[in-house]
């Protein structure tokens, strides 16, 4: 059986809506970035803690863009995504 909307829900239906998400590879933590890096030497992301956390200040958009990019490239397998979604 049908029944009528309440004003309430005509109400949320009539917002506005968005697409809410993370970006896994930006909400990496600096450990699980640390094992993606060492999993995956010479992809030009740091191995030693102090070394990322420096990569990580970020000067300006460009640097951001290239920090990311470096990043994402470390996810490479399954077992890449299983490391970035568990950490």
């Amino acid at each position: 059986m049908l029944t009528s909307a309440s004003p309430l829900d005509a109400f949320i239906d009539a917002l506005p809506k968005v697409e809410l998400h993370v970006h896994l590879v930006g909400s990496a933590s600096v450990p699980t970035v640390l094992e993606l890096a060492r999993r995956h030497p010479g992809s030009g992301v740091p191995v030693t803690e102090d070394d990322l956390r420096a990569f990580y200040a970020f000067r300006d958009f460009p640097h951001f863009a290239k920090v990311y990019m470096a990043v994402s490239s470390l996810v490479r397998t399954p077992g890449d995504v299983a490391t970035l979604v568990l950490g």
